[in-house]
């Protein structure tokens, strides 16, 4: 196969931290080591940077001259700005949805003009999502290519395990908590953990407050924000990783990642998180705090099998995922030629 010119449009982008820039530089760094022209432009603002064809905040036409030399165009996360410049250009799309959209407004007026403008839009396109349960909610036709993580900074390290759980990601409602400190407090109740929690975010001073209610604050270490190698450090010393989310995660790179350190995972049976884990995990039905506790208790009792979790993650590897999205692109390049 021919070396393609890529031009992909990320409204999300380095130096933002979260799970689809984290993915995204992933693809883009694999695609250009497979021998592939990489071109990303995005409106994410940068004010000292040295990067090589990425491309902030142009204009109008210098963004339609990239998108004219391109061999396919790929809209990472669907925006009517990312896809108005492709209009009479006739190239090949792909949109690759990270989330998924609600076309209906809260109110009773349901969907808006610009909503069925998108909603039409995508149905024309050349559709990715990163789960199935993704797909199913924007409704329209696709391919599903899950998340990648980087195997590079997340793998078992041979350090002993003297933590039992570990949280991490941001510390706002959405993510669970405050659920997880009331499971805590039910735990901690019968024995003595050692519990981190890795984040920050509004939620914190909260959870802070509710774990010394409970008087369980003396067992769980409040890290803040870490750098990626030192959360897969700290994921190496506990066996028990627990994503307890309350929304409806449409996939979830953090499970992957503490499956690849060796830890149990216990994720909410919400949105994308059961395609993240597969059989390597528990699934939480709610978040009560005795079914959590017992359920958290079950995966410290469970020995770490690492060797399976492993070969479970092999699906996951970037290369392979980065090597399903170029085949998807090749497709459609035959396929409009």
């Amino acid at each position: 196969m021919k070396p393609l010119k890529i031009v992909i449009y990320t409204p999300v982008f380095f130096p933002g931290k979260g799970g689809v820039e984290k993915v995204t530089e992933i693809l883009i760094n694999e695609w250009s080591l497979m021998g592939h022209e990489v071109t990303v432009i995005t409106p994410v603002p940068l004010d000292h940077y040295n990067e090589t064809r990425v491309y902030r905040n142009i204009s109008f036409k210098q963004h339609r001259n990239f998108i004219k030399q391109s061999d396919i165009y790929m809209l990472n996360v669907f925006t009517i700005k990312g896809y108005w410049p492709t209009l009479l250009l006739n190239k090949p799309i792909i949109a690759i949805h990270h989330t998924y959209y609600d076309f209906y407004s809260q109110n009773t007026k349901g969907i808006s003009i610009r909503e069925m403008i998108k909603n039409k839009i995508m149905r024309s396109l050349k559709n990715i999502a990163v789960s199935r349960y993704a797909l199913d909610k924007i409704g329209v036709q696709g391919k599903v290519i899950p998340n990648t993580y980087e195997s590079d900074i997340f793998f078992p390290m041979n350090i002993e395990r003297t933590g039992d759980f570990i949280f991490v990601g941001r510390l706002v409602s959405d993510k669970g908590g405050i659920e997880f400190i009331e499971a805590l407090g039910v735990l901690c109740k019968k024995n003595k953990y050692i519990i981190t929690i890795i984040g920050d975010g509004p939620e914190r001073a909260d959870m802070e407050k509710r774990s010394r209610v409970l008087r369980i604050d003396q067992y769980i270490r409040f890290t803040g924000a870490l750098e990626q190698r030192d959360i897969a450090l700290e994921l190496n010393k506990h066996k028990v990783m627990i994503v307890p989310s309350v929304w409806e995660e449409p996939f979830g790179i953090v499970a992957l990642e503490g499956l690849a350190c060796g830890c149990n995972v216990v994720v909410s049976k919400r949105g994308g998180l059961p395609e993240a884990i597969g059989n390597n995990g528990w699934l939480l039905e709610n978040l009560q705090p005795d079914y959590m506790a017992n359920v958290l208790n079950k995966a410290l009792d469970t020995p770490l099998d690492i060797d399976q979790k492993m070969e479970y993650l092999q699906k996951f590897h970037k290369r392979q995922i980065a090597q399903m999205y170029l085949n998807e692109m090749y497709k459609l390049i035959s396929h409009e030629n």
